[in-house]
């Protein structure tokens, strides 16, 4: 899913990270070095703009 996008010199940059459903539960995995956790589940405060389904 696409996250927090920003311009850079006229050109749109997108922070990316991967949605999961495991379990019956909805999940985030985030790359962001700051979060305590790589886990994420506010996806209130996320704001997903749009996604790229992968398939296995």
């Amino acid at each position: 899913m696409a996250i927090k996008w920003r311009m850079e010199r006229s050109k749109p940059f997108w922070h990316w990270v991967v949605f999961a459903r495991e379990g019956g539960q909805e999940m985030v995995f985030d790359s962001k070095k700051a979060l305590q956790s790589n886990v994420r589940r506010d996806f209130g405060r996320i704001k997903p703009k749009w996604y790229i389904e992968v398939f296995n």
